[in-house]
């Protein structure tokens, strides 16, 4: 049985990057980083991620070119932008690219945590109802 999530972290900030990573790990969940968007989609590619946050402004490739590309190979992976672009415009982008939330920086660590656990929660839920769902069906005498 899984306990551990497994997260996609992929930001350029060298610096802030590995003290989220850090900060999730603490919290319970297996945190892959990656600094740019190609590592991001391969690192993606290679493993299985139940959520991955993503910035928009990285080198390489952007966070909304790589949101595009993992939603063509898993249309059901949640993913979170987080993001220095607090502009209208960039928030409503990434809401239609089909981003779970947008968090926008500088953002609380605790607040980062539980939008994840949220979205996690969310989707689990929807998992677990989808399996609850009888696959046989019954219309009068017929199966």
């Amino acid at each position: 049985m899984k306990t551990n999530h497994n997260v996609l972290l992929v930001d350029d900030d060298r610096t802030f990057t590995p003290l989220v990573q850090e900060y999730l790990t603490a919290k319970g969940m297996d945190v892959a980083m990656k600094h740019n968007g190609d590592d991001g989609l391969s690192a993606f590619l290679a493993g299985d991620f139940d959520l991955c946050v993503l910035d928009v402004k990285m080198p390489m490739k952007d966070g909304f070119t790589l949101a595009q590309e993992i939603r063509e190979r898993d249309a059901k992976v949640p993913f979170i932008f987080l993001s220095a672009q607090t502009e209208k415009e960039s928030r409503i982008k990434g809401l239609l690219l089909g981003a779970d939330d947008y968090i926008t920086k500088p953002f609380s660590m605790e607040e980062l945590y539980l939008r994840i656990a949220a979205v996690l929660r969310r989707v689990g839920q929807q998992q677990q109802q989808r399996s609850e769902t009888p696959l046989l069906f019954e219309i009068g005498k017929y199966r």
